[in-house]
């Protein structure tokens, strides 16, 4: 048996406001898992322009489970204003080697309608007999 991995990263726009946290609203696909599964090594979060205080919330997607979006974390995002000494919002976020099992989706959401650009870098898991 062999075990190889092979990079991979899913991006995403958010820009529709969801204040909602029982699946329902305006959530993004942003990675689905892949072969034996997906790690996920880090989430990047970046503002596009001024945010208020607010979430961005993490769902994961199985479509066994009659494909209900369930929230899995939330990310506190600080308020920032743009300007010559202010940088955007941004955050790097450590998910500790998630697996999100193949064919599982992982979503984001935005609680305010506020841009942010989301990527997440993981490794698909490969097993050869």
């Amino acid at each position: 048996m062999a075990i190889q991995y092979q990079s991979v990263s899913g991006q995403c726009i958010l820009s529709n406001a969801n204040p909602y946290l029982d699946g329902t609203g305006s959530i993004v696909p942003l990675i689905t898992g892949a072969g034996y599964g997906t790690v996920i090594k880090q989430l990047m979060i970046q503002a596009t322009q001024d945010v208020k205080p607010g979430m961005i919330r993490l769902f994961l997607k199985d479509p066994s489970l009659s494909g209900t979006y369930i929230l899995f974390r939330e990310i506190r995002v600080s308020g920032t204003s743009l300007s010559g000494q202010t940088t955007a919002y941004n955050r790097i976020i450590s998910l500790n080697n998630f697996i999100v099992p193949m064919n599982v989706e992982l979503a984001v959401s935005t609680e305010n309608s506020d841009y942010f650009a989301v990527t997440a870098l993981g490794l698909i898991i490969n097993v050869y007999y």
